[in-house]
């Protein structure tokens, strides 16, 4: 059994697109995901023992942003007033990069991404204000 190589770093980058074309981009601080599953299990017609089926319903998670982040900001703008102007069209999505200690790298994007933004925390007067969101997404692209 080959040994699962062991992760060395991960980045990840929020990206806002417009009809398929890349509009603004924001680095992540701090970024977690998991899928969202569930285990169906029915019985098997004439037979002692049941099907297991599991069934991945997207990705869930959470990000953290610089609340400093000039980028961050724009994004919220931009997002904003596009709600304002009817104009519905901006597909968020997550890409993100993860490197190795083998120095291989597996990169992949969550896509259909929907954001909620519960709060915005401080650490204290030396640690850096953040911005956490949680998030879902439809998919996981691999690419």
């Amino acid at each position: 059994m080959a040994d699962t190589p062991q992760i060395q770093g991960r980045d990840a980058v929020l990206k806002v697109y417009i009809n398929g074309q890349l509009v603004r981009g924001v680095p992540v601080k701090n970024f977690d995901e998991k899928p969202k599953q569930e285990v169906r299990e029915r019985d098997l017609v004439g037979e002692l023992r049941t099907a297991t089926q599991l069934l991945v319903h997207g990705y869930q998670g959470t990000i953290e942003m610089d609340v400093d982040s000039s980028r961050r900001h724009e994004i919220a703008e931009y997002l904003n007033n596009l709600d304002k102007a009817g104009v519905g069209a901006a597909e968020i999505a997550i890409q993100v990069a993860e490197r190795y200690k083998d120095g291989t790298t597996k990169r992949f994007r969550f896509v259909r991404v929907t954001l909620t933004i519960p709060d915005t925390t401080t650490r204290g007067r030396k640690d850096d204000v953040a911005s956490r969101m949680e998030w879902h997404a439809e998919d996981k692209v691999y690419l």
